[in-house]
């Protein structure tokens, strides 16, 4: 089982306005250590700093997590 997947979709789910980012991106990173998420759509790439939503992944171990979209299933 994924630890941070579950932790990661835990964290979106309580935060609307990154969701929204999160659904129409490619791709979604978050670097754990400086606690930033950046995101790309299409052309634009962009960051958002996360301390402001006291995100913390308990999945210590892991420094960056990736996650990629299938925009065809939409």
């Amino acid at each position: 089982m994924d630890y941070a997947l579950l932790n990661l979709e835990h964290f979106f789910a309580k935060h609307n306005d990154l969701d929204v980012i999160k659904d129409k991106s490619d791709f979604v990173m978050i670097n754990n250590v400086t606690k930033e998420m950046k995101y790309r759509e299409g052309e634009v790439e962009g960051a958002v700093d996360l301390n402001r939503y006291y995100y913390k992944n308990r999945s210590q171990a892991v420094s960056f997590i990736i996650m990629e979209y299938d925009k065809s299933q939409e």
